[in-house]
């Protein structure tokens, strides 16, 4: 497998997987919060996102902010992938600390080509979020398709882990509201025709079945 992240240095690589970190849904992310972020001015990061837009690897929309296009999206995704699955690595198997995993964990996702990520993470047995309980990227509609179903489909007793939410403002507000998101851990406690009664991290909600369509979740089993 070539390495296509290679073709791109670590200062754009830093860029992309810093949008996707912060961005919420797929809401632009505001230049003053990816300035915060990689601790640099607002001016700096304007000049270079309008560098990365020249290479079509995102959008700038003045007053808005910035989105990953395609290509964009899966060169960070490709990154941080290799980033989560090293503070598995680190924390699970070595016994470092989070945050010195997560800062170990930034010099060598630069460093690590595609076939070592795959040996990882088989190594790991797919895992699918990081010490921090925030999802590991997979890609690929094959491993998409393999490793997330909806909410919705499992049955009393099963448990899951949340990778992905869908659907609008209103659902991603009732999401947050009730605490799930992206890693969090979820036990199904009955299911009916209109309504699922979930666990997520120790906390009983009621979700009503269309909403629970829209939660993307790898099982545990």
């Amino acid at each position: 497998m070539i390495d296509i992240t290679s073709a791109y240095s670590e200062n754009v690589q830093m860029y992309l997987v810093s949008i996707l970190r912060i961005r919420e849904e797929e809401a632009p992310v505001s230049l003053p919060d990816l300035a915060k972020e990689l601790s640099i001015s607002t001016a700096a990061v304007n000049e270079m996102c309008r560098k990365l837009e020249e290479q079509d690897l995102l959008r700038y929309r003045p007053y808005a902010g910035v989105s990953l296009t395609r290509e964009g999206e899966n060169l960070a995704k490709l990154i941080l992938r290799k980033h989560r699955l090293w503070e598995v690595f680190l924390v699970h198997k070595l016994g470092y600390d989070y945050q010195a995993a997560h800062e170990t964990a930034c010099q060598l996702e630069h460093a690590t080509p595609p076939h070592l990520a795959d040996r990882l993470e088989s190594y790991l047995e797919r895992p699918a979020v990081n010490p921090q309980g925030e999802p590991i990227p997979y890609l690929g509609e094959e491993a998409n398709v393999a490793s997330n179903m909806p909410l919705s489909l499992l049955s009393p007793g099963e448990e899951a882990v949340v990778i992905h939410l869908e659907g609008d403002q209103a659902v991603a507000s009732f999401l947050r509201a009730n605490e799930i998101k992206p890693g969090s851990h979820a036990v199904i406690l009955a299911s009916g025709k209109e309504n699922v009664l979930v666990r997520v991290n120790a906390r009983q909600t009621t979700i009503n079945r269309d909403i629970a369509e829209r939660i993307r979740v790898k099982p545990l089993r």
